[in-house]
């Protein structure tokens, strides 16, 4: 019989075979089920039976590559063949609950290369995943690490070192970059902040030149930002058109609008941050401008 060095996995790929992973499987199914007290009793058994299991395997296949279902399929058979009869039934149903799980990433159309769990994997393809126009996803969660990987790592003095060791560290989630990186990191927008402060002076001009900002930073995903307290209060004099301001809040409510409209056809949910200091002389009506369901709905005050 030959070394059992490789397996292949559900997805088709061919993986290194690693023992300790059987025996890491029957030590869970046997203390699940509560038949060995002792620790050390149990990792002794799941060492002994996992021998038993590539033995068998071994034989089965022949000098083939076995796949993930044979080998599983043989654990089953030895720990009811050892006795192990609610460790065997604890394997089952773990292998069951898993095959669920299989089925849910499937019907959400990702292919999880990372070994993520359904909700991870449900943000990534709501949020992150790039999509074709029509909405099937075309990017897998490794492919997505890898690219905010090599764009981050581009600058440094060994790139392909550090793509490595930052795509590691991502993979395994030992830290996760803010969801600016997974956006645009490799793309042609390429904008690694999540959150923008822009100013909104008092004059009509420059308060449209922040709205026409806010729908370039949120058409890229970042949110915005405004601190309202520079625009003049309700009902004062506006000398150069002899009218009287309509005062911060229902210029929020243009920006609220913008927000919508750029929210309608984007590619993720953006929002906007809005102060007015409490000197402000129409302090009041902003504290109480989002009671009404509705109102003013893209921004926190």
């Amino acid at each position: 019989m030959t070394d059992l060095t490789k397996i292949i996995k559900r997805d088709g790929r061919v993986v290194a075979f690693e023992e300790a992973k059987i025996i890491t499987a029957i030590f869970k199914a046997l203390t699940a089920a509560g038949e060995i007290e002792l620790e050390l009793k149990r990792q002794n058994e799941a060492e002994r039976l996992t021998k038993i299991v590539i033995t068998i395997v071994k034989k089965g296949v022949n000098g083939d590559i076995p796949t993930v279902e044979q080998v599983q399929d043989v654990v089953e058979q030895v720990l009811m063949a050892g006795g192990h009869y609610s460790g065997a039934k604890a394997y089952i149903l773990y292998r069951e609950k898993h095959q669920k799980i299989r089925e849910v990433k499937e019907f959400l159309g990702v292919k999880d290369d990372v070994g993520l769990n359904t909700n991870q994997l449900k943000v990534l393809e709501n949020r992150f995943l790039r999509h074709d126009e029509s909405g099937k996803v075309t990017e897998t969660p490794g492919q997505l690490f890898r690219r905010v990987a090599r764009f981050i790592s581009a600058e440094e003095k060994n790139p392909k070192v550090w793509e490595e060791k930052f795509f590691g560290i991502i993979s395994r989630m030992e830290f996760v970059p803010a969801g600016c990186y997974f956006r645009g990191a490799g793309t042609k927008s390429a904008m690694l902040a999540n959150c923008f402060v822009l100013p909104v002076e008092d004059s009509i001009e420059a308060i449209f030149d922040s709205v026409k900002y806010l729908a370039l930073v949120q058409q890229a995903g970042g949110g915005t930002g405004f601190n309202f307290s520079k625009l003049r209060p309700k009902g004062d004099y506006v000398a150069s058109s002899g009218g009287f301001s309509t005062g911060p809040v229902s210029f929020m409510k243009v920006f609220d609008a913008a927000t919508g409209q750029v929210m309608h056809g984007g590619f993720r949910m953006v929002a906007n941050m809005g102060i007015l200091n409490i000197d402000h002389p129409d302090i009041e009506e902003f504290i109480s401008c989002k009671t009404e369901e509705g109102e003013i709905s893209n921004f926190n005050i």
